[in-house]
């Protein structure tokens, strides 16, 4: 974002903790940001993805894949 100054900021709209990622990034017409993230094979066989709210960042749900 920029404020009127020309000063550039910006902030965490959300922090994830364990895994990799995010490798991959959807948003959905109602605003729901769906996050892709994975691990190594030798620690987990399963990808996650975690469902965000678009206005607040507050994660909602997270699947197992």
């Amino acid at each position: 974002m920029i404020h009127s100054s020309g000063v550039y900021y910006s902030s965490v709209f959300h922090t994830f903790t364990g895994r990799l990622g995010p490798t991959s990034i959807a948003v959905s017409p109602s605003g729901k940001l769906y996050v892709a993230r994975f691990d190594f094979t030798e620690c987990n066989k399963n990808g996650v993805i975690s469902v965000l709210n678009g206005e607040t960042g507050a994660l909602e749900e997270e699947l197992v894949v």
